[in-house]
């Protein structure tokens, strides 16, 4: 009964970390960036700059399916690592370290060039830095996790 006492306030004092803030930062402004797609584009002649945001996006949605079916049980919103999870190389991870991250830009990017304002850049400006503070934290935490991931990490550049 202690042992389970433990536990639980070691995923409480967890619910309360930077680790929590990122996650909601990121979905936040992903929230954002959907109440600001320009949806009108579904019913009409496109331009050149919304069909390269279009492809921006589908490429983007592309990768993140990718990386969701090759996480498969790994996937966490979260920096940390399941506490039973693997550490994935193959598949689109082993082109890519965060492909989830870059598919979450690539929509972000795309959605600046459907219907472009200062809002959208600075919501995507916003949005990579949140990742890139996020993949800082995550890394860390990967290499003392998998003493493999620096090997993995020298491999895999993107």
């Amino acid at each position: 009964m202690h042992k389970k006492f433990i536990k639980f306030s070691k995923r409480s004092n967890y619910f309360f970390s930077k680790d929590l803030i990122l996650v909601i930062v990121q979905f936040g402004l992903i929230i954002l960036h959907f109440i600001s797609f320009d949806y009108s584009i579904i019913n009409k002649e496109l331009t050149v700059s919304e069909f390269l945001g279009l492809g921006f996006v589908s490429f983007g949605l592309i990768l993140i399916m990718i990386s969701l079916i090759t996480l498969g049980r790994n996937f966490s919103p979260f920096p940390r690592a399941r506490e039973k999870g693997n550490l994935i190389t193959n598949g689109i991870y082993s082109r890519i370290r965060h492909p989830m991250y870059f598919g979450l830009i690539s929509i972000s990017t795309g959605n600046c060039f459907i219907n472009f304002s200062f809002m959208k850049v600075i919501l995507t400006l916003l949005l990579i830095i949140v990742l890139s503070i996020k993949i800082k934290i995550e890394e860390q935490y990967l290499l003392v996790r998998f003493p493999n991931y620096s090997i993995y990490k020298s491999k895999v550049k993107l």
